[in-house]
């Protein structure tokens, strides 16, 4: 799906998506970590805090084990369950955290205490690293006994958005389900929405956990940091003898800092959520244009936004995808936002370090050994949210004092309201509070860095091109995002903000394909509705490129006559916005296309979109009922949240008036055509 209209680097999305990246630093091991929690610094090592003494006595935990699991798509279990790990070992827990994605069924039934953090994602599926674990636990062949888990005690906390239909879903079945295998809940069921404040709804359900757990022996202030508390290492960087020639900037270095390892960790166990950092490869940008008409006279009082087309060539990094996939595109930092950022903080970007783990299992999140220009380019998010949490490691490195009293007055649970204003509506990220910012005396060591920056995240492209047309490349729709903060200055998203500046047959991105829901049905006889305003075109655009592809190979025996085929498309004005007008036009001279109903919201005395050409036609209306009833049809819809409801809204009314039913039959016979794949949504968060 295309990147969010709200800006990617500062604010969640799904593209038929969504997308989160939480604050707090990360521990990369394969399973679960049971790395220590707490470090005090010796004052020897620049920017990190005193080093209170300590014994040589190993920390001993009172309160047993805990297993804290996550299901995590961006990121953002992943962090809290690292902030539950520290907070664990604070109040006598041998806390770990554990990727699902590797979970194992008896080690699961061992498992004493078990805290899950479960996002939901897309249409309310569980994340990619839990879909494993989620089919196991439905248990619909009940091959698992029902008392299987009848020694774990649990928790749960759920992840969602509230915008999206299915609000939490995977947190509330794994909930459900954990107790008829037996499992037993010790506190209450949580939930977090991202819609409103996922980390205040976080705080806020954790607050009693530890003294729940511990019978009151412990309270939520034990978790809280202190000024001078750096973030605890699972890893140190070691520079190591090749030093990389930097001046010819990041896209150089990329090579060069590869071609300088002594061994590969691509080829080793790489951690599950990080896996695309070693195994995605550089693919060439082959053609960026933009769509839009930037010349359209009336754009000037509401601003003319950029849209492009961008094509990629999967076929020399050996990649294939089937019509409609998504597209996964690993952003990067641009050179001058590195070169400020390493400069403030005294880096040098022309040296290799590798990892050096704590412990036996560590696995090192990024590949090693690696430049420091390419850490800061391709993999730590400097330009990403500032969350509260990261606020509170960041303190310990803040030298001014001003600047420290300032950071810790906007850390205090208390003030949530001043860090919303001063941090989340100013946009603030590292990169901002650091270079030229209001944290601008932070002296940041890189390993402490690497273990506060979250990790930059995959964005999702539907892909709006047919694999049978275009077999070799790939087709992405990019809405180019932009916001202006509170100092007037214009920022832009890092994802659609990297692909704009990819110059064809120059420009390189690493990519991925992940498969989609968005397929046309197997016979080409079955009538199609599609919906897809602004970019939600782009796979409505791949879809009719199959479709004409498959009219125009229609060899089976009898000769199938195709079934209708309706767009929905919508759009501000039809001078500027009318993306792909020249190809939507031909689909429909050609007969892969049947009927095309447009909706242009400015044009107008009054504004008209999509559910609205649903509706007020009583005729047009009659003939979508009979499509998605009489004939089988299938409805796709691509979009925002907003409209995707509107839609659906309208597709409930339709059903209402044109077969007679009530309001609960006709959102019942939804709820079958989803069942059955035949309404599909890929929508994201405005």
């Amino acid at each position: 799906m295309s990147e969010s209209s709200s800006l990617t680097n500062y604010i969640a999305i799904g593209v038929g998506i969504l997308a989160i990246a939480l604050g707090g630093y990360y521990t990369f091991f394969m399973g679960c970590n049971n790395s220590v929690a707490v470090e005090k610094a010796p004052p020897q090592q620049p920017g990190r805090a005193a080093k209170k003494e300590e014994t040589s006595e190993k920390p001993k935990y009172p309160n047993g084990p805990v297993s804290i699991f996550f299901g995590s798509q961006t990121g953002t279990s992943e962090g809290f369950a690292r902030t539950l790990m520290t907070e664990g070992r604070k109040a006598g827990f041998d806390a770990k955290t554990c990727d699902l994605e590797e979970f194992d069924p008896e080690v699961m039934a061992n498992t004493k205490l078990a805290i899950f953090l479960m996002a939901t994602y897309g249409e309310g599926e569980p994340t990619d690293n839990a879909q494993k674990f989620m089919a196991w636990l439905k248990n619909e062949n009940g091959d698992i006994a029902a008392d299987f888990l009848a020694n774990v005690k649990y928790v749960v906390f759920g992840l969602g958005n509230k915008q999206y239909e299915h609000f939490n879903r995977t947190g509330k079945q794994c909930n459900a389900q954990l107790a008829k295998l037996g499992a037993q809940p010790v506190y209450q069921y949580g939930e977090g929405d991202d819609d409103s404040n996922l980390e205040e709804d976080f705080d806020t359900w954790k607050s009693n956990l530890w003294s729940n757990l511990t019978g009151g022996a412990v309270t939520s202030g034990a978790s809280d940091n202190d000024a001078n508390e750096t973030v605890a290492l699972t890893f140190d960087l070691k520079a190591v003898a090749v030093k990389v020639d930097d001046t010819r900037g990041a896209t150089s270095t990329h090579d060069a800092s590869m071609r300088a390892s002594t061994k590969s960790t691509a080829s080793s166990k790489v951690p599950a959520s990080l896996k695309h950092f070693f195994n995605s490869p550089r693919a060439t940008v082959t053609c960026n244009r933009e769509l839009r008409n930037l010349q359209f006279a009336g754009a000037g009082k509401e601003g003319v936004g950029s849209t492009r087309h961008i094509e990629i060539n999967l076929h020399d990094v050996g990649l294939t995808y089937y019509t409609a996939d998504n597209l996964a595109i690993l952003p990067e930092n641009a050179a001058d936002v590195v070169e400020k950022f390493a400069r403030q903080m005294g880096y040098d970007l022309g040296e290799v370090v590798e990892f050096a783990g704590k412990e036996a299992s560590f696995v090192a999140p990024y590949p090693s050994p690696c430049s420091v220009r390419e850490l800061l380019t391709s993999f730590a998010d400097i330009q990403g949210p500032v969350r509260h949490s990261m606020l509170k490691q960041i303190i310990a490195y803040v030298q001014s004092a001003e600047e420290k009293a300032w950071a810790l007055s906007l850390a205090a649970n208390e003030h949530r309201a001043q860090f919303k204003e001063a941090i989340e509506e100013a946009h603030q990220s590292l990169f901002s509070l650091f270079v030229n910012g209001p944290l601008a005396s932070a002296r940041i060591p890189l390993a402490d860095l690497l273990h506060i920056a979250n990790p930059i995240q995959p964005r999702y492209y539907t892909i709006s091109s047919s694999s049978h047309y275009h077999p070799d490349t790939v087709h992405i729709t990019v809405s180019v995002t932009e916001a202006v903060n509170r100092a007037g200055q214009k920022i832009t998203g890092l994802c659609s903000g990297f692909l704009q500046s990819l110059a064809a047959n120059k420009g390189t991105t690493r990519v991925f394909v992940r498969p989609s829901t968005f397929r046309l049905p197997k016979s080409l006889a079955s009538p199609v509705v599609l919906v897809g305003p602004g970019t939600g075109l782009a796979p409505m655009r791949a879809l009719l490129q199959e479709r004409q592809y498959l009219i125009e190979n229609n060899t089976t025996e009898p000769v199938q006559t195709p079934g209708d085929c309706v767009l929905f498309f919508g759009c501000k004005h039809k001078q500027m916005d009318y993306i792909y007008r020249d190809e939507i036009e031909r689909f429909q001279a050609q007969g892969a296309l049947t009927e095309l109903h447009t909706a242009f919201s400015r044009d107008g005395a009054r504004k008209v979109y999509v559910q609205h050409l649903m509706t007020e036609d009583a005729a047009r209306g009659a003939h979508l009922v009979k499509m998605l009833v009489d004939q089988g049809g299938s409805l796709y819809v691509c979009g925002a949240t907003a409209m995707g409801t509107d839609v659906m809204n309208a597709v409930v009314q339709l059903l209402k008036t044109h077969q007679k039913l009530s309001q609960e039959e006709a959102t019942a016979m939804v709820k079958k055509l989803q069942e059955k794949g035949r309404y599909i949504q890929e929508l994201w968060t405005a």
